[in-house]
Order: C-alpha cells, then structure tokens, then sequence
C-alpha cells in the first residue's frame, strides 16, 4: 500500500520549465508561435513560467488578454520590458535582466528544464546550466548571426561587428553541443548543423519542428463563405476576377519587386488577374514596387486584415505567391504562410532556397518552384500556375504534407523532445 501510494505521487509531479524568450507575448509571434505550444503542453501536465521581453506599445494593448490566455493554461508570466536604445549594450541589458529574473523563479522553485527560444535566450541558459545544473533545450529558430549578415544588419568590414559575428558562432557551437537538445525549424537546417565541425564534441539530440499554423483556424470547412462574399464585395473585386494573393510582411526579406513581376507576367497570361496584399507594413511599400512594374494600381488590393479575417480574404483567392531572398541563413527558415494556405487549399509560386519549401511543395505537388526570377521563368510558373486547383481539391493534394505543419504535431514533437529529457509529468 505504501509502494502504490509513493506511485501515485510520483505520477502526478509537475515538471517546471522556464521559458525564456526575446520576442513578446504581446506580439504576434509570441500569440501564434509560443502561446499555442506551451498551452497544448501544459495540458499534458508540463509546468511553466515564460520570462519574455515586451515591447512597452504592444505590451499595454495587449497585456490582459495574455494574461487570459496564461491563467487559463497555469501559466505564470513574468514579462520584462524590452530596452532598444543603445545598439550594442541594450542587448546585454536585456540579457542581464532575464537572467536576474530567471535565477529568482529558480530559487523559488524546483525547475527541472530551460527552454531557450533562439540564440540570445540560450545564453542565460548555458550559464543557468553550469550555475544550477539544469538541462537547458536550444530552440535554435535560424542562423541568428548568418541572418544579420544576410540582412544586411550586420557588415563583417566593420570590425566590431565581425567580432559580434565570430562570438555568436562560437555560442551557437556551445549551445549545439551544450544543450540537452537541439530544436530545428527545417531538415535543411538539419544537414548544415550536422556538417559543422565541433572540434571533437558530440552534437546533441536534434529534432525538426517547423513553424507550425493553426489549421483549424486556417481550414477551408471552418470559414463562412458568406463572410468571405461580404468581404470581396468589399474590396469591389468582380466574380469574374482571378486573384492572386500575397500573405505577410513586405519588404526585407521578401522580395515584393519580384513578386510584382510575377504578378506582371501572370497578367499576360489572365487578363482579369487581381493582386490582393494582406499586410500589417505600410501600403506605400506595395504601391511604390507596383508603380515601378507598371502595374495599374486598380488591379491591386492592400490591406491589413484581423487574424479572423485572413482565412475569409483567402477562401475567395485562387493562388499565392511569396519569393523569400534565398541567402544561406534561408536554408533555417521555415514560413508559416505555407501551411496557412495549402490548408486554406491555394496552390503557391514560391523559390527555392529557403528552408524545405522546395521538398515540401514539390512532394505535395502544390505549386510551382522557381530556381530564378527572370522573365522566361516568371511567365512559364504564371502558365503552370493557372493549370492547379484550388479549394478542396487541391487540400486533397496538400494532405501528404498538411499535417507536419498542424499544430498538434508540433505539441506532439516538442512534448516528445520534453520526455527524452525530463520525463513524462
């Protein structure tokens, strides 16, 4: 009786994890790509605290509704406010601050897990670690310091900044092997981290959980098409149009001149086409790369979109595109759009070079990948494009890779990943 009883409460232990990430809660990327996760794993019986940096605007709009969304998952949020001023040093200010608060949750309770989101986390992680002896996790997200070069952000001439670069890639050597397990947005990622010399040291366990959408959201059945009628009318788009529509941020890394040009051949090819923008960035962005394709501004549509409407705007559309600048921190990226709207059963035109769109797409056969964005090869994807279903019939296709993007998938791997390390709850 004794034994059964000391069963019992081993059974029911809670497993405590601090989360720790740079990017918001208050933010879109906190609300889509952290709170779903911790709240599916908290169900199965995972404790959290997330320690995250809030951007003061965002924070104040934003805050009760997060808090709602962590009390109903037993969540305990310890938000900290985000310093931009100075360049350099308010990065390591931020640092020092999530590290202080870290260690206060840690000597007030029993944590038996760090789970660092992206590169800066991971190095209060690596230091918690050696300090406290916690297994910390290496959500790694992309290639931090290779993205900034990429970017532009960074220019290794300067030679501050390639001193910054050189300190990055030495942590991110640290953390690969460091960390009780690495997380990998994409398989390509994967090849690359396995190929790094590790001067002798063994790289950790590693697992690919891409961006993951949320496909009950972003689901064909789940969208009323009254609404989506409503919101065509809206936009004054006649039944007749074929609309092509664009997904996300404008503008860096994505190529909106190339889109243009697609948008510009697929013209040639349907005279009726229609270019919809659903964007949170500046329209005159969009205008500006349009009037210099020489695209009527009547055969464009911008606009910033609730998460409610987004799938009602895309149930009226009949194919997407989205050209991401194909750098080699690419190979880490992983779109969420993707998944968003092969779910919503629109066949894509996208490049390759970025993450596994290229498998995906061309495993699934929904869609066109284009390996340049000259005239001859815009037109020929325009033409092929035009040829794909829509609608159910091409979810049908998507069904072989749909559900690697689901988000219960990407519970089911990280609460996997939590059990190699910690055990089940």
């Amino acid at each position: 009786m004794f034994f059964l009883i000391l069963s019992n409460i081993k059974r029911f232990v809670l497993i405590n994890t601090i989360f720790i990430s740079l990017d918001g809660m208050t933010d879109p990327l906190g609300q889509s790509q952290v709170l779903p996760y911790l709240g599916g794993l908290s169900k199965l019986g995972y404790n959290f605290w997330i320690i995250s940096l809030e951007k003061e605007e965002a924070f104040f709009k934003n805050k009760l509704a997060i808090e709602n969304i962590c009390n109903a998952s037993n969540i305990k949020w310890h938000p900290i406010r985000y310093k931009n001023k100075l360049p350099i040093y308010s990065p390591f200010l931020n640092l020092k601050n999530v590290l202080n608060e870290a260690e206060i949750v840690i000597k007030s309770n029993k944590i038996n897990l760090l789970h660092c989101r992206a590169y800066f986390p991971s190095i209060v992680g690596l230091k918690l670690k050696k300090k406290y002896n916690i297994p910390f996790i290496f959500d790694m997200r992309g290639f931090f310091a290779d993205e900034r070069i990429d970017g532009g952000q960074w220019n290794l001439k300067n030679p501050i900044y390639k001193k910054v670069y050189k300190y990055f890639k030495k942590k991110e050597k640290l953390f690969l092997t460091e960390s009780a397990h690495n997380i990998s947005l994409t398989y390509e990622a994967l090849k690359h981290i396995s190929a790094i010399d590790l001067k002798g040291k063994k790289l950790s366990s590693t697992t690919v959980i891409p961006c993951c959408a949320d496909l009950n959201h972003f689901s064909i059945k789940e969208t009323s098409e009254e609404n989506s009628n409503l919101l065509k009318k809206k936009l004054n788009i006649a039944a007749e149009k074929y609309v092509l529509v664009y997904l996300g941020a404008v503008g860096s890394w994505y190529m909106t001149n190339e889109m243009m040009q697609f948008f510009v051949e697929l013209k040639k090819e349907k005279k009726e086409a229609l270019f919809l923008i659903l964007t949170a960035e500046e329209p005159k962005i969009v205008f500006d790369s349009a009037k210099k394709a020489g695209i009527l501004f009547d055969d464009i549509r911008v606009l910033k979109a609730s998460r409610k409407e987004v799938p009602e705007y895309l149930l009226f559309c009949d194919s997407s595109v989205f050209f991401i600048k194909p750098a080699f921190s690419k190979k880490a990226s992983s779109p969420t759009k993707l998944g968003e709207l092969l779910s919503m059963g629109i066949p894509v035109v996208c490049n390759s070079g970025v993450g596994d769109v290229n498998e995906i797409v061309t495993k699934s056969n929904t869609g066109v990948i284009v390996n340049d964005f000259k005239e001859s090869t815009l037109n020929a994807a325009a033409k092929q494009i035009l040829s794909y279903p829509r609608g159910e019939k091409l979810r049908e296709k998507a069904e072989s890779v749909i559900d690697f993007f689901s988000l219960e998938e990407g519970i089911k791997r990280y609460a996997s990943v939590y059990e190699k390390v910690v055990g089940k709850p």
